[in-house]
Protein backbone atom coordinates (compact mmCIF):
# COMPACT_ATOMS: atom_id res chain seq x y z
CA UNK A 1 0.00 0.00 0.00
CA UNK A 2 2.83 2.99 0.76
CA UNK A 3 4.46 1.76 -2.55
CA UNK A 4 0.86 2.79 -4.46
CA UNK A 5 0.87 5.24 -2.27
CA UNK A 6 4.65 6.42 -3.49
CA UNK A 7 4.24 5.68 -6.99
CA UNK A 8 0.70 7.47 -6.89
CA UNK A 9 2.22 10.90 -5.72
CA UNK A 10 5.71 10.48 -8.54
CA UNK A 11 2.85 9.96 -11.59
CA UNK A 12 1.40 12.77 -9.57
CA UNK A 13 4.71 14.91 -9.38
CA UNK A 14 5.49 14.07 -12.65
CA UNK A 15 2.04 15.52 -14.41
CA UNK A 16 3.16 18.76 -12.82
CA UNK A 17 6.20 18.93 -13.83
CA UNK A 18 5.25 18.39 -17.38
CA UNK A 19 2.67 21.07 -17.29
CA UNK A 20 4.77 23.28 -16.01
CA UNK A 21 7.32 23.02 -18.98
CA UNK A 22 4.37 23.26 -21.05
CA UNK A 23 3.70 26.41 -19.27
CA UNK A 24 7.10 27.55 -19.16
CA UNK A 25 7.09 26.76 -23.25
CA UNK A 26 3.81 28.92 -23.87
CA UNK A 27 5.93 31.67 -21.97
CA UNK A 28 9.05 31.79 -23.65
CA UNK A 29 7.04 32.09 -26.91
CA UNK A 30 4.89 34.76 -25.87
CA UNK A 31 8.13 36.70 -24.74
CA UNK A 32 9.57 36.26 -28.43
CA UNK A 33 6.53 37.31 -29.60
CA UNK A 34 6.67 40.66 -27.66
CA UNK A 35 9.78 41.09 -28.49
CA UNK A 36 9.39 41.13 -32.31
CA UNK A 37 6.20 43.19 -31.71
CA UNK A 38 8.13 45.87 -29.40
CA UNK A 39 11.11 45.87 -32.04
CA UNK A 40 8.80 46.65 -34.55
CA UNK A 41 7.63 49.73 -32.88
CA UNK A 42 10.95 50.77 -31.28
CA UNK A 43 9.33 49.85 -27.62
CA UNK A 44 12.10 49.36 -25.18
CA UNK A 45 11.70 45.93 -24.02
CA UNK A 46 12.59 46.78 -20.44
CA UNK A 47 9.66 48.53 -18.44
CA UNK A 48 10.75 48.35 -14.72
CA UNK A 49 7.30 49.87 -13.90
CA UNK A 50 6.11 46.40 -14.86
CA UNK A 51 8.71 44.55 -12.95
CA UNK A 52 7.98 46.34 -9.56
CA UNK A 53 4.73 45.34 -9.84
CA UNK A 54 4.71 41.86 -11.04
CA UNK A 55 7.09 41.40 -8.30
CA UNK A 56 4.97 42.38 -5.78
CA UNK A 57 2.24 40.11 -7.47
CA UNK A 58 4.53 37.13 -7.56
CA UNK A 59 5.17 37.21 -3.83
CA UNK A 60 1.68 37.55 -3.26
CA UNK A 61 0.46 34.38 -5.38
CA UNK A 62 3.48 32.75 -3.94
CA UNK A 63 1.83 33.15 -0.29
CA UNK A 64 -1.74 32.25 -1.60
CA UNK A 65 -0.53 29.53 -3.11
CA UNK A 66 1.56 28.19 -0.63
CA UNK A 67 5.07 28.30 -2.52
CA UNK A 68 8.29 29.43 -0.75
CA UNK A 69 8.19 33.28 -0.89
CA UNK A 70 12.32 33.13 -1.13
CA UNK A 71 12.04 31.34 -4.34
CA UNK A 72 10.30 33.86 -5.80
CA UNK A 73 13.49 36.08 -6.29
CA UNK A 74 15.09 33.25 -7.96
CA UNK A 75 12.63 32.48 -10.61
CA UNK A 76 12.20 35.51 -11.80
CA UNK A 77 15.90 36.30 -11.86
CA UNK A 78 16.21 32.91 -14.22
CA UNK A 79 12.86 34.17 -16.15
CA UNK A 80 14.67 37.48 -16.65
CA UNK A 81 18.38 35.99 -17.75
CA UNK A 82 16.44 33.87 -20.51
CA UNK A 83 14.47 37.05 -21.74
CA UNK A 84 17.58 38.33 -21.88
CA UNK A 85 19.21 35.90 -24.31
Amino acid sequence: KTKKSINDMRESIDESDEMLLKTLSLRFRAIRHLKTLKGFHDIPTEDPVRERELKVKWKKRAKQLEIPVELVPQVRELLAKRRAG
